[in-house]
């Protein structure tokens, strides 16, 4: 009897601390304040994947006076300018070039605005072979109080994680 009662309390803990961390990745997902970033590098491409909470991208597009509200514009437009903003704050640059600090080119594959997320994903054009070593600097939406993007590195089935803030200029290098 003692068991049994020891191995439902114990499965009714595992199956609250799992409904808990699911909650915490979904309530990330579409936090203000965070914005996250997936460099995928496979032998035939490298592609980011730029995750955004749709409150980020409302808040940054409003802030500028006279503009029209991010909301009020089109589809069309909206993703126009979420994509010239992205590739004037993403900064990804191959050091190990023997042009020192190439930067590389972001070609637009594909752009999602949801509800409460949006989705870019950017073609790394002629990728370097190797990572290491790559600068990265993405100051998108630096300007809110407290922001942090997070960047996936995804090499080859190896993962690391960079976090770009305020403290280190919103910068890092693999």
């Amino acid at each position: 009897m003692e068991n049994t009662k020891n191995l439902l309390n114990s499965t009714h803990r595992f199956f609250f601390g799992l409904i808990l961390l699911i909650w915490a990745e979904v309530g990330v997902a579409h936090s203000a304040f965070i914005s996250f970033y997936r460099l995928e590098h496979t032998p035939q491409e490298l592609t980011l994947v730029v995750s955004l909470a749709q409150a980020t991208v409302v808040t940054q597009f409003n802030k500028k006076e006279g503009a029209p509200p991010f909301q009020h514009l089109s589809g069309e437009e909206q993703k126009q300018k979420l994509v010239f903003y992205l590739q004037s704050h993403i900064h990804l640059y191959n050091v190990n070039s023997r042009r020192a600090n190439h930067r590389l080119d972001l070609k637009l594959k594909h752009v999602d605005i949801g509800q409460h997320e949006t989705t870019v994903v950017f073609e790394i054009e002629k990728p370097p072979k190797m990572l290491e070593g790559m600068q990265v600097t993405i100051d998108a939406f630096a300007n809110g109080a407290n922001h942090h993007n997070i960047v996936h590195i995804i090499k080859m089935g190896q993962k690391k994680r960079l976090i770009l803030s305020n403290k280190n200029q919103f910068q890092a290098v693999l």
